[in-house]
């Protein structure tokens, strides 16, 4: 889905058949559904100079507690319970100051892009 719909109706958003993918808030622990319950994400990876470093499916780089070694007093939700259709997660941990500094030394450029599954 694009982040703008410019020059486009409602109704022609709405009518775009050009993704094809179904989403439910059900469990199919069969698997044999073509309805899904989770969202499956891309990462495109880039240097600070702008080289393009590949493609990497979307795990747990984007979480910034377990990247810079951070801990929470709250219960740990498994990386994926975010990616279920239609929830949520809010995490709050605390991470050291040395590893934010240590964390721009080398950084990694990302953009993100949605499977359609």
């Amino acid at each position: 889905p694009w982040l703008l719909y410019q020059g486009q109706t409602a109704l022609q958003i709405v009518s775009d058949a050009s993704l094809t993918w179904k989403y439910t808030l059900a469990d199919d622990p069969s698997g044999q559904s073509d309805v899904s319950n989770t969202l499956v994400f891309w990462l495109a990876k880039y240097s600070l100079g702008g080289a393009w470093l590949g493609w990497e499916s979307l795990t747990d780089q984007l979480d910034l507690c377990l990247q810079l070694g951070g801990t929470s007093d709250g219960p740990q939700s498994p990386s994926s319970a975010w990616r279920r259709f239609a929830s949520s997660l809010v995490t709050k941990c605390t991470v050291p100051l040395l590893n934010i500094l240590k964390c721009g030394a080398n950084p990694y450029f990302y953009e993100l892009f949605i499977e359609d599954v």
